[in-house]
């Protein structure tokens, strides 16, 4: 293909060659330096062409556009162009205008939703102790330092507690007593005999919880089964009992409430609740069963008060009825 190419290029640059400059073309080129290169150019026609063909026609007029071709191969990536000329100095400043006047308030809008509440601060300084408050009234108050109110009614009876277990009998004890005439063949057992009666000198209130009433005059204690200092009564002969009690009111604001205590539970009670004069009183009796080493007390109740004084107002007493 490529030596087809120059012949066809050869042959026809001297086809031109030979029109235009004619005869005296051939003269001037027989003295010019391009004599050579004429020859060599129709060497190259002699080898394209055998001595016996003719010297080929004009060039045909361009035949149609063929089907174009299946599209190239990508070429490579070409060089990167040269850095283009720095530009001028530009500033937004340079384009702004005056400035325009202020423009009227827009409506106002809508209140938005609340946003979510935000972490909490660092605790903050202790801040100085305040001043002393004033004094409280002068009342009664309860263990825990707060102020107690009026005292309440009564509550209901509580059902009776589990029977606790009898304890061993103890030994006989040695009667030094002689039977009186007539009662030779009396057993000297049924002598014993337990019986107290007991009095209140002085009044008490109390201020810091229910308090067993102790007594600081005695009547009587056969068989000393009855601790004035304790106020406590313990039954060593097992049986029945009668147990009563009279209370005199204090005053007209500290109404009495004394109760009736078997091992620590409520059995009865006695109340003087009134606010006419502090002249009343109250009295309760009661009779039942105990076994050996019952104890049986009286309690006065939180926040109240009775007179005591040496005319005996306030009294207690309790007596074997009869025994097992």
């Amino acid at each position: 293909m490529d030596t087809y190419f120059l012949c066809t290029r050869h042959l026809v640059l001297t086809f031109l060659l030979s029109l235009s400059l004619g005869s005296v073309a051939d003269d001037v080129s027989q003295q010019s330096p391009d004599n050579d290169i004429r020859q060599s150019d129709t060497r190259r026609v002699n080898e394209c062409f055998s001595p016996t063909e003719g010297i080929p026609g004009p060039p045909g007029p361009p035949g149609e556009f063929g089907e174009p071709g299946e599209p190239g191969v990508k070429g490579l990536d070409g060089l990167h162009g040269r850095d283009g000329i720095p530009g001028k100095n530009f500033t937004v400043s340079a384009l702004n205008g005056d400035r325009g006047e202020r423009g009227q308030a827009g409506p106002v809008g809508q209140r938005g939703s609340a946003g979510s509440m935000g972490l909490a601060g660092p605790t903050g300084d202790r801040g100085p102790v305040g001043p002393v408050g004033p004094s409280g009234e002068n009342v009664a108050r309860s263990p825990d330092g707060y102020r107690r109110g009026e005292t309440g009614f009564p509550g209901a009876q509580g059902s009776p507690g589990v029977k606790g277990v009898r304890g061993i009998s103890g030994k006989d004890g040695e009667c030094k007593c002689s039977p009186e005439e007539g009662d030779k063949n009396l057993d000297s057992s049924t002598l014993h005999f337990s019986a107290f009666s007991v009095a209140r000198h002085s009044s008490l209130l109390s201020t810091n919880g229910d308090e067993i009433i102790w007594w600081d005059h005695v009547f009587t204690n056969a068989g000393g089964d009855f601790v004035p200092e304790t106020g406590i009564f313990t039954c060593e002969i097992p049986g029945y009992y009668y147990f009563a009690f009279h209370i005199q009111k204090m005053s007209d604001s500290a109404n009495p409430l004394v109760q009736l205590m078997l091992n620590g539970v409520h059995v009865g009670s006695a109340l003087e609740y009134g606010d006419v004069d502090d002249d009343d009183s109250t009295t309760n009796s009661v009779v039942i069963h105990l076994e050996s080493r019952d104890q049986v007390w009286l309690q006065l109740y939180d926040a109240t008060g009775f007179h005591g004084s040496h005319n005996g107002f306030t009294t207690f007493l309790g007596y074997l009825a009869a025994a097992d």
